[in-house]
């Protein structure tokens, strides 16, 4: 049996003291357990183009309100938030915002412009998706945009054109940001061709193919129409789409002979049956 001296009462207290001390100095504060809390998604404040640091963080608001003013950058860069999915409107009943939960409890509201993603930042598991890509080939799609897409370096006088669905391996992930750069998001990833030019593409999902758009048993024919961006009879709607890209409008007719579908690009239309394109028209 082992006897164990007996402490005395004072130090017993005291120790007592430091130990409901600890636990209340370790506490969550009201406001980190709000953002601890919070099922948003994470983002970060993205780095801003040089020379763009002057203008702030647009469309960002400390109350949804549209106020005009933005938020100072200095003062946000790389700072980690969530952003809640819910719509909040303004006292007006006009305007939409999203609330943001900084880490430090700090309410922010950033305004809702249709379904674009909220401007100047970006969502951390798109980041995690992006380092998840490095060593591995994407293919760049060019179909859903007005003027192909270049490979741009951080020397705006030196860029490589890029071919519709030529692959790429991707060789890095880039946060900052270039006021030479077109298109939408707010980080690049770095991309070597196989010629061994290296450039940078935005991070979004509508300028590459994170997998291979030709499966095997793609005819030729077929994917030579496709890299082209041309329509052939007898492509499949998912090859249209990687020809042409989202058509503006779809008409669907459904009936004893199957489902006929019409899609329509500007003056452009093409028709489908049951999947496969029979036939296609252009009107002036």
């Amino acid at each position: 049996m082992i006897l164990m001296k007996r402490l005395p009462f004072t130090f017993t207290v005291f120790v007592l003291f430091l130990t409901i001390f600890s636990k209340v100095v370790n506490a969550e504060s009201p406001t980190s357990f709000e953002y601890n809390s919070s099922t948003g998604e994470e983002f970060i404040f993205a780095f801003l183009y040089p020379g763009g640091e002057k203008y702030g963080y647009q469309l960002w608001n400390k109350q949804p309100e549209v106020t005009g003013e933005a938020l100072p950058y200095d003062d946000y860069v790389g700072r980690k938030g969530k952003l809640e999915p819910d719509i909040i409107f303004s006292s007006s009943r006009i305007s939409k915002f999203r609330k943001a939960i900084l880490e430090n409890g700090e309410i922010l509201y950033v305004y809702v412009v249709g379904d674009y993603q909220p401007h100047n930042i970006y969502f951390l598991k798109d980041l995690d998706r992006a380092k998840a890509m490095i060593g591995h080939k994407i293919w760049i799609n060019n179909a859903n945009v007005v003027k192909p897409i270049g490979l741009i370096t951080p020397d705006k006088n030196i860029s490589f054109p890029a071919r519709h669905l030529e692959p790429v391996t991707v060789t890095g992930v880039v946060l900052e940001n270039y006021g030479h750069a077109r298109g939408a998001g707010s980080f690049f990833v770095k991309v070597k061709k196989a010629s061994g030019e290296e450039g940078l593409l935005r991070f979004n999902d509508i300028y590459f193919c994170a997998s291979n758009p030709f499966p095997p048993g793609t005819p030729s024919k077929i994917r030579q129409a496709v890299e082209q961006q041309k329509i052939m009879i007898g492509m499949t709607q998912k090859q249209a789409r990687l020809s042409w890209g989202e058509p503006d409008k779809i008409n669907k007719s459904v009936g004893s002979w199957g489902v006929k579908e019409q899609w329509v690009y500007g003056y452009q239309y093409l028709y489908f049956s049951n999947g496969k394109l029979t036939s296609f028209q252009t009107s002036n």
